[in-house]
């Protein structure tokens, strides 16, 4: 190494908020059955009701 570096961390910027909620509605959405079409058109919209900002 010629010109030694500083370790970069994937992990620099923390998961903003919006981020984590996204993450958690994949997660919901990942598990709905596939007959859950009512559940399934609520995540997607983006706001299901068990999961409004509080």
């Amino acid at each position: 190494m010629k010109h030694p570096a500083a370790y970069v961390s994937g992990y620099e910027n923390p998961p903003t908020e919006e981020q984590n909620r996204a993450k958690q509605l994949c997660w919901e959405y990942n598990r709905t059955a596939p007959n859950e079409q009512e559940k399934r058109r609520s995540i997607l919209q983006g706001d299901p009701p068990h999961y409004r900002k509080r």
